[in-house]
Formats: structure tokens, C-alpha cells, sequence
């Protein structure tokens, strides 16, 4: 099976990683050391390369083997693109959490697993995510390794010690807890802004002749009590224990989320009453909020969804008795594909366990969103 990756990039020397000549010299020289380079050389390839050219000769060698410690403003302009391949993030980031070279000389699949483990994603959704992250971002000062890093802290997110998290980095990452602690907030605030740009729902980019064009549910995340605001309304039934609500809305046609609402408390609202807005029992149809999704949806359109939202015909479409097999086939492989795309973001330990950051419930509910957003973008 192919992965797309190289088969030899762990046994690949720094040197000749970092050092790119063209197909002549290739064909008619032995690649030389970066150590035996000139200054002036090293400078060369470096700007080629869009990479600072300044500092002293160990400067610009540790620059050149290790581009991604450079930050996204700096290597906006190309090295994202042209030298942080899935390949080299696959390396790079199983040495981060202390998996060096010589015990990556195993099999691609095996080193993919491995991580998988640690990051939650493949190093191809990674290289994806954070070329996007780049692109979106404007002056940013966020490298390679602390974007990973935050991913790593989303992927392995412990529940019971508030600090077990951060003090199980520390040797990895080579920080002490309050700066990863910091590091994240910063960098998933970041990471959230981003996804604002990429979720997006707009019906125009949508084909004229699509009828149903979204598949929509509700997902509760668990979370630690809200003990400045104690109530029912907070009561998950699935966990059986505080929790957030969420809406989601996947696009039928095209490969990516387009819409997420929320925080809510997990039992304040249902999963109907999220979708039209309605926000107290024997509300007025005037009344409900108009950010909800149901009035973002044209007249012409349906969304997919299941059988909790089958009082209100004039926008969702559920399976009912009756209905071709086709038809039930169809919707079948429509809510699976959203059941699936939850279960991926649960893979993620952050949002799977408890969450227990934030001082008041308004902070908690900021800091659970910046983490699901962040998981989002993550993921798309």
C-alpha cells in the first residue's frame, strides 16, 4: 500500500536533507558537507530558499538542517511549501517526542502509527494544516514545532491532574509548564482565528441543482462542573455529567465542515431547538434567533439529519417508512459520514475527556471552543 511517504527519509542525513542542489550538480558532483561550505555559500542556498540570512556560520547550518524552527512569517513566502514536506514532519515530529532516527528505521505504516499516537493525524494532514495555517495567518510568529506541539497537548489531553498534561511535555518539548501552558493558549487563539476563514457556509458555491446539500446533528462534549453556575441545564445525559453542546453541518458534495454553533449547556437545549433557534419552550417562531442554521438555509434546499429533527419537514430530510430503499441507502451513507467525521474529532483527547480549564463558565466556554475550533482546523 502506498502512503505517499519515502521509504529511506529516516536513514536520510541531515546534510543532504538540508542541502538541495540542482539535477546538474547532481549529475556531476558529490554533495559536500554544509560544514565545509563557505559563509557566502550558505547564504546562497539559504536565500534561495526565502530563509533569514543573517547570524554566524553554526547559525545558518543549524537554519538550513532544521527549517521548520522558523516561524510561519518567515517561511510564508515558500520553504512551507517546498521543504516541510509530509516526509520530513513525519521525521521531525517522532523526534520531538523522542523517537530518533534509529528507532525510525522500521517500517513507513509502523512510524505512521506511532505518530498517529502522539499527533492524531497522519504528517500529510499536518503538512495540509499547517501550510493552510500559514497562509491564513498574517505576521505570525508560530514555528512548525510549536503548532505540533499544540496538537500533540489536543491529541493527549489528560482529564485528573490539572498540570499531568503540560509536566508529561516537558521533557519533549523542552519548556516548563507555565511556558507550554502559555505557548498553547497563544497558539490555539491563533489556530481558532484561522478556522473562521475555512468554515465557512455560503450557499453560492454550492451547484444550483443540489437539493440536499448539508447533513447536520448535535454532538455534547464532557466537561468538569461549572461550580460558579450549578445547574440541570449543564447535565449531559450521555455522559451523565456536565457537558457542552455543539452543531455541526457537513457538506453532502464536498469534503469539508461548512458550519459549527455553540457552546450551549448540554441540557438546556435540544438538538431541534439548536437548529431553529429556539431558545425558551412556547417561544414565538418570531422570536427565535435568526444566527440559527435554519435560517441560513434557502427555501430550495434540504439538510440531512436524523430522526429528532422530523418536525420540520420544510428544511430537514429524515428516513421515514415509506421511502425507496435507494432513499434510505442514501441517507444512511449520509448520516454514517457524519457519525464518522465526530468520531475523528473525538479521537482527540480534548475533546473526549472531561475539559476542566476556565476559572468561571463564561471562560470555560471560551477556552472549550478556542479547543474545538482548534481540533477543527486540525482535522479539515
Amino acid at each position: 500500500m502506498d502512503f505517499g511517504y519515502s521509504s529511506n527519509v529516516a536513514e536520510q542525513p541531515d546534510d543532504e536533507a538540508a542541502l538541495q542542489l540542482n539535477e546538474e550538480d547532481q549529475q556531476t558532483s558529490v554533495k559536500p558537507s554544509l560544514g565545509s561550505l563557505s559563509v557566502e555559500t550558505l547564504r546562497t542556498i539559504l536565500r534561495e530558499k526565502k530563509l533569514r540570512i543573517t547570524g554566524e556560520k553554526e547559525e545558518l547550518i543549524e537554519r538550513l538542517r532544521h527549517p521548520e524552527r522558523e516561524t510561519s512569517a518567515q517561511i510564508k513566502n515558500g520553504i512551507a511549501h517546498n521543504l516541510l514536506t509530509a516526509d520530513y514532519i513525519l521525521q521531525v515530529g517522532l523526534t520531538w517526542v523522542n523517537i530518533g532516527e534509529k528507532r525510525q528505521k522500521v517500517r513507513i505504516k509502523a512510524n505512521i502509527t506511532r505518530f498517529k499516537s502522539f499527533y492524531g493525524v497522519e504528517p500529510r494532514t499536518i503538512k495540509d494544516a499547517y501550510h493552510s495555517f500559514v497562509d491564513l495567518s498574517d505576521e505570525d510568529d508560530t514555528s512548525l514545532k510549536d503548532f505540533m506541539m499544540l496538537v500533540e497537548w489536543l491529541k493527549k489531553f489528560k482529564q485528573f491532574n490539572p498540570d499531568d498534561t503540560e509536566s508529561c511535555m516537558t521533557s519533549r518539548w523542552q519548556l516548563d509548564e507555565k511556558h507550554i501552558g502559555q505557548k498553547l493558549k497563544k497558539i490555539g487563539k491563533k489556530m481558532q482565528l484561522a478556522s473562521k476563514q475555512i468554515i465557512v457556509l455560503n450557499f453560492s458555491g454550492f451547484d444550483t441543482k443540489e437539493i440536499i446539500t448539508l447533513s447536520v446533528d448535535c454532538v455534547n462534549y464532557p466537561t468538569t462542573e461549572f461550580r460558579l453556575d450549578p445547574g440541570v441545564e449543564w447535565f449531559d445525559h450521555k455522559s451523565h455529567g456536565p457537558g457542552l453542546k455543539y452543531e455541526y453541518a457537513l457538506s453532502v458534495h464536498h469534503p469539508y465542515c461548512v458550519w459549527i454553533r455553540g457552546p450551549f449547556p448540554a441540557g438546556k437545549y435540544n438538538d431541534m431547538s439548536v437548529f431553529w433557534g429556539k431558545e425558551r419552550k412556547n417561544q414565538p417562531k418570531a422570536e427565535w434567533n435568526r444566527d440559527a442554521l435554519y435560517w441560513k438555509i434557502p427555501n430550495e434546499k434540504k439538510v440531512v439529519a436524523d430522526g429528532i429533527y422530523s418536525g420540520c419537514p420544510d428544511k430537514v430530510m429524515v428516513k421515514r417508512v415509506g421511502h425507496p430503499e435507494w432513499v434510505t441507502e442514501y441517507l444512511d451513507r449520509i448520516q454514517n459520514r457524519q457519525e464518522t467525521y465526530h468520531e475523528r474529532l473525538s479521537n482527540f483527547n480534548i475533546l473526549s475527556a472531561r475539559f476542566r480549564h476556565g476559572k468561571s463558565s463564561s471562560e470555560k466556554m471560551e477556552l472549550h471552543r478556542m479547543a474545538v475550533e482548534a481540533t477543527l482546523f486540525t482535522t479539515t
